[in-house]
């Protein structure tokens, strides 16, 4: 007996796309802090603004057709949650089909959203841009969430070891040595203020 294909529902999708959103934020992020790095002596500046705008524009645009039309099907959301992007044949997508399903996203979006509800009620989980363009969500394999969820928090802590660690052997011990520098110089001044103070006594008696 062949096994009925599952597909991915409204809440499992919505998972996968706010993780999208996040690894797009990132890559705008570290793509826009590296052309900040760029010395303005390195081209007109005008032509940097054009860099930042075409990279804010055509990263968010491209990441999702050209991911779904690759070897995987799926975005970095889509494979943390285990799904893939077929069309109705379970064939992997051209990256024209790709492309049309992303701008097919536009009308999913007016108003509020509603055509992203719709995977909610479809037999088989569609939202309204895949039913425009003939596409299906399905699972591919078992989420990876909590593997996500748990890197995370290691990584956290890791970061909040490494910087605990870097404040207590290293910037306490400077901080306690400049400000024990700091004491020693004005000792040695008060010091020489004293000497100064006293011989000028002596001269004037």
């Amino acid at each position: 007996m062949a096994q009925t294909q599952a597909y991915g529902g409204f809440w499992v999708r919505l998972i996968a796309l706010m993780l999208d959103y996040a690894v797009v934020f990132v890559i705008l992020i570290a793509a826009l802090a590296l052309m900040a790095t760029v010395e303005p002596s390195a081209g007109p500046e005008h032509l940097m603004d054009l860099a930042a705008w075409l990279v804010a524009t055509f990263v968010p645009f491209l990441y999702w057709p050209v991911l779904e039309s690759s070897h995987g099907q799926a975005t970095v959301g889509k494979r943390v949650m285990g799904l893939q992007v077929t069309d109705f044949d379970g064939q992997r997508l051209s990256f024209m089909h790709a492309l049309l399903r992303a701008l097919a996203k536009i009308l999913s979006s007016i108003p509020f959203g509603v055509g992203y509800l719709l995977a909610a009620f479809t037999a088989r989980k569609q939202a309204l841009h895949d039913i425009i363009v003939k596409t299906l969500v399905v699972r591919s394999g078992p989420s990876h969430l909590w593997k996500l969820v748990l890197a995370l928090i290691i990584g956290f802590v890791l970061m909040v070891a490494s910087g605990v660690g870097l404040v207590y052997y290293f910037i306490q011990p400077m901080y306690r040595k400049n400000v024990d520098g700091t004491i020693v110089v004005l000792a040695v001044r008060h010091n020489i203020c004293l000497e100064a103070a006293m011989k000028s006594r002596g001269r004037t008696a």
